[in-house]
């Protein structure tokens, strides 16, 4: 909703001939690229078009050149009560427009708000790993103006999974096309509660966590119809590069104790750790160079590969000295965290505290996974989709039908095996053979609600038979809610 009014705001500016020389080359821009923004700005002018039409304008202007001042505001109140009624009447006419559309969605639960100084370049990390990066210095106004104040407001909405995409009512679609997220995500820069514009040519890097296996995901931008549904718009930004991470490699190992081995005439050994810095590798390359890492630990650019002797406990008669351990042939090949290395340093002197620092090494940051993308640069701020299309070939055509007439139906299918979030728009649908997806369909009729919700898998063409459950308002969220 607080885009639509922004979006009307920018349009008006535009015909009143306000916008700045660069603003201007960005609206007129939009105006051609962008279908959703261009349908709203039609929208828009036939309703100023139409106010236009009212002979509020050439009455007041007639009641200033020739009639007395009181007749001047009795025109003036007329015309104020003709505008307030074309207001009302527009307000429950968009009100019935959106139906469910605000009622399902939720995303205000995932805002994430940082409040940020403008002295210098802006960075954050959301909750997620979403890495922003920005200088303020490349921002404006919606009307072009220089924004003021010392501090700004960042706004960052992070969703990966379907149940998020779901509860945040963002639809997978672009233009009628199913799309596969791979993550969809907010970024909204305010200053004094208003959104602010990338000036022309500027943009902000972002580094996105990669959530999905999927390949050949690019970025789409977002915006929300009428209705409150998103449809998403392709960029020319793609993901085809693999992130790289600077590999350092460290292994344990016995050398010859040069000063020990002189004193007592006998060959004497210590423990060192050799370094070698493998470069700049993919997760690929780490994977098929050391398979027995499964996954990684979420760091931002390094990776410490620690390669040591496994140490074993020897039999009381057998030892020899105070340690009671004795390295074996084995090797474990194992993923360290900076923090912790400092500790891996010691181990020559406290064996039996570097294997419990190991173990939890192992357990704790081994098999935690959150890659990343290559960082982008970003032209646009709002919703952003890192998506593909869906290839589907063999298709079942269904056709729905409801127990209950309602006044307005919101029908989703979510695929259990995907994340794609989609609006089943019309009565009869074409839906994958063989696959099983989530319907899950809300209705109103008068002032009741009703929903629904099943997991289906459709092989031939067949009618589906949407059986209604009368429900509140409180239950929106358990109707919604999917077994992942």
């Amino acid at each position: 909703m607080e885009n639509n009014v922004q979006n009307i705001e920018l349009i008006n500016n535009y015909l009143n001939k306000t916008l700045s020389e660069e603003v201007l080359k960005v609206f007129e821009n939009r105006l051609k690229t962008d279908e959703v923004f261009k349908t709203q700005f039609d929208e828009h002018v036939i309703l100023i078009e139409g106010i236009k039409r009212q002979t509020l304008k050439i009455e007041i202007k007639k009641a200033k050149q020739f009639y007395t001042k009181n007749k001047w505001l009795k025109y003036f109140g007329f015309g104020a009560l003709i505008l307030l009624i074309i207001w009302v009447c527009f307000n429950l006419f968009s009100s019935k427009q959106n139906g469910l559309g605000d009622t399902l969605n939720f995303e205000s639960d995932f805002i994430q708000n940082y409040q940020v100084a403008v002295d210098s370049i802006v960075e954050i990390v959301g909750v997620k790993g979403t890495l922003v990066r920005f200088n303020p210095k490349d921002l404006e106004m919606l009307s072009g103006a220089t924004f003021s104040g010392d501090s700004l407001s960042v706004e960052v909405i992070e969703l990966t999974t379907k149940q998020e995409l779901l509860f945040a009512n963002a639809q997978t679609v672009s233009h009628g096309k199913w799309l596969i997220s791979g993550g969809v995500f907010k970024i909204d820069i305010k200053s004094n509660g208003k959104s602010l514009l990338l000036k022309d040519g500027k943009t902000i890097d972002v580094k996105f966590p990669k959530k999905t296996d999927e390949k050949e995901m690019q970025l789409f931008y977002g915006e929300r119809n009428n209705l409150n549904r998103m449809n998403w718009t392709e960029s020319k930004i793609k993901f085809l590069d693999e992130e790289k991470y600077y590999t350092i490699f460290y292994r344990d190992t016995s050398v010859i104790d040069k000063i020990l081995t002189k004193r007592y005439g006998v060959d004497c050994f210590k423990e060192v750790i050799l370094i070698d810095s493998l470069g700049y590798l993919t997760l690929n390359d780490i994977k098929a160079k050391y398979p027995e890492i499964k996954s990684f630990e979420n760091q931002k650019d390094t990776l410490r590969i620690l390669k040591r002797f496994v140490y074993e406990e020897i039999h009381e008669d057998y030892i020899e000295d105070d340690v009671g351990l004795r390295k074996t042939d084995s090797t474990r090949i194992e993923l360290v965290k900076r923090e912790d290395f400092n500790k891996v340093w010691q181990w020559s002197e406290n064996i039996d505290d570097l294997d419990v620092i190991s173990e939890k090494v192992a357990e704790t940051y081994v098999n935690y996974t959150n890659q990343f993308y290559k960082s982008v640069k970003i032209s646009k701020l709002g919703w952003i989709n890192i998506d593909k299309y869906s290839k589907e070939d063999n298709m079942s055509n269904v056709k729905f039908n409801f127990n209950i007439k309602t006044d307005y139906d919101e029908v989703f299918l979510i695929d259990e095996r995907n994340n794609t979030i989609l609006n089943v728009y019309d009565k009869e649908f074409n839906i994958p053979k063989n696959r099983s997806f989530y319907i899950i369909a809300i209705g109103i009729k008068g002032k009741e609600m009703y929903g629904y919700k099943k997991s289906v898998r459709f092989n031939a063409n067949q009618k589906f038979r949407i059986d209604y459950k009368k429900i509140t308002e409180t239950q929106i969220k358990s109707i919604l809610t999917i077994t992942l």
